[in-house]
């Protein structure tokens, strides 16, 4: 079980910058795609939603937030669990390659 530490429950309790999500309000399947899916099917499945947090004015908190928190599931700041993941071994949690149509390339 994780521990928050205080830097993540006054993220978690101040909420302001998720009032400022430009997920809200949206449908939450569009952030978390199935988990039985893989390759470019799965890639497929998240861009909708990292397209929408590309944009966001909150991206950088929402990222923190769950790099922080070790959210296991779903789309969060334009990033994926395995994302997250690697965030956590020591990658820029600001600086993550964009998520573009294929054909922008």
């Amino acid at each position: 079980m994780r521990s928050f530490t205080p830097e993540m429950r006054s993220a978690f309790s101040d909420g302001g910058w998720q009032l400022r999500a430009s997920c809200r309000g949206a449908s939450t399947d569009m952030f978390y795609p199935p988990e039985n899916t893989r390759g470019n099917t799965r890639r497929l499945n998240e861009r909708p939603a990292k397209q929408v947090c590309e944009s966001c004015p909150v991206l950088v908190p929402c990222r923190r937030y769950a790099v922080d928190a070790q959210e296991p599931h779903g789309i969060w700041g334009g990033t994926t669990p395995e994302e997250r993941a690697e965030l956590l071994r020591g990658g820029s949690i600001v600086r993550l390659a964009p998520i573009r149509p294929s054909h922008d390339r």
